[in-house]
């Protein structure tokens, strides 16, 4: 759907909500159960539609302020018709080692041709949008720009508080613990080849073919480090590598997540079972969690039908870009979540706002290398990143197993 007509769609979720509990008004009554479920059904659309608009409207701004069209993506990874100083300047850093002369975000290190550049941030930043669609994490967690690794300040414990009156004396509650911890992770690097004949052929889009390329290469790369990524060898961790604990949040060891069984090795995943793993979380968490899941989970989730008949316990969307909530809570897909089976961590529920940060250090640098594959330019680019938990009680895990 556009903008439009999804604010048409919110516009009449709204009026569907309203008539029913008017209606129960003028008859002076409670809302009977179905009612409720009307009502509850077209709200948790209401917030996920309306996230939406709000997403589609920031990158539209962003893109008019950058000055440049939005690029249309035909799939996951591509990016087509873009059109801005510094991307042809991108361009024609690959083709010829040389930058032109408006484009100032492009800084070639040492002299014209030795190869080595900055990418200009009009392209780092459509790059690094576009990863997005390659994993659930990156859209979710708080992302942080910084020119060198910061370390993070992160509370293990909170300040307590107690009633006073005024003649009392005061006296610390809780002494809260704050550490300072550094993120793990390091390069992720990728090399691009494109044949000399191509990078020369001025009707191919060349530097919408590699920015699309280096795109999927680092998304599919990073997605699966954000879930199983274990800190070493520079990379980063990823949520399911952290120790997870069937304890509460009060006598659980910081930097450890709480994990639920199903009770059942190898399956029990079902919207049951997801709401009891989302009331683990605080409240002050809930308001913002959200589901990731593996698709093939979904889909068992989604194919439940009431007892006794044939209805599907869970509604489709109004089209195929909005998937079904669970329980209000907004579903994201990633392939690199595990399948249910014994002992997996097939369900993570939480507020990854606030449980999870990547850092984007520097800016992206590219090197163009004519010169070791006779007839081709080899094209390496690296991004540094580092990520990890940074709240343990923000996030939640749902395991297959009977305990």
């Amino acid at each position: 759907m556009t903008i439009a007509e999804t604010k048409s769609e919110i516009v009449r979720l709204v009026n569907e909500a309203n008539e029913v509990q008017q209606s129960a008004d003028r008859a002076g009554r409670s809302l009977t159960a179905r009612e409720q479920i009307v009502i509850d059904t077209s709200l948790s659309k209401y917030e996920s539609l309306t996230a939406e608009v709000q997403r589609r409207e920031r990158m539209e701004n962003a893109t008019a302020q950058l000055g440049t069209p939005q690029a249309r993506k035909t799939g996951p990874g591509a990016i087509t018709n873009i059109s801005a100083p510094d991307v042809k300047s991108f361009g024609d850093f690959v083709r010829s080692g040389t930058r032109i002369s408006n484009a100032a975000a492009m800084t070639v290190g040492g002299g014209a041709d030795d190869g080595i550049a900055t990418v200009p941030t009009v392209v780092s930043d459509q790059i690094r949008e576009v990863q997005k669609d390659f994993g659930a994490v990156r859209q979710l967690a708080t992302v942080m720009r910084t020119g060198q690794p910061v370390q993070v300040p992160i509370a293990t414990t909170l300040p307590g508080a107690e009633w006073r009156v005024e003649a009392d004396a005061r006296q610390d509650k809780t002494v809260p613990v704050v550490k300072v911890a550094t993120l793990p992770g390091g390069a992720l690097s990728s090399v691009i080849t494109v044949s000399t004949f191509l990078a020369n052929d001025s009707a191919w889009n060349m530097e919408n073919y590699i920015m699309g390329a280096i795109a999927r290469a680092f998304g599919i790369t990073e997605a699966a480090a954000f879930i199983a990524g274990t800190g070493e060898d520079g990379q980063v961790r990823g949520i399911l590598d952290y120790t997870l604990a069937a304890t509460a949040d009060a006598s659980r060891t910081w930097g450890q997540l709480e994990k639920l069984h199903t009770g059942s090795s190898g399956s029990g995943i079902n919207a049951d079972f997801i709401l009891e793993l989302s009331l683990k979380l605080d409240p002050s968490y809930r308001k913002n969690a959200v589901v990731i899941m593996n698709p093939a989970t979904y889909q068992y989730v989604l194919s439940e039908k009431a007892t006794g008949g044939g209805t599907y316990l869970l509604q489709a969307g109004q089209s195929a870009a909005f998937m079904p909530p669970l329980w209000g809570m907004p579903v994201f897909l990633d392939v690199n979540m595990p399948v249910p089976a014994a002992d997996s961590a097939s369900v993570i529920v939480g507020d990854l706002r606030s449980g999870y940060l990547i850092q984007d250090v520097g800016a992206m640098s590219v090197v163009r290398d004519p010169y070791t594959s006779k007839g081709n330019i080899k094209v390496w680019c690296e991004s540094r990143l580092y990520a990890g938990v940074v709240d343990s009680n923000a996030i939640k895990v749902g395991v297959c197993s009977a305990d």
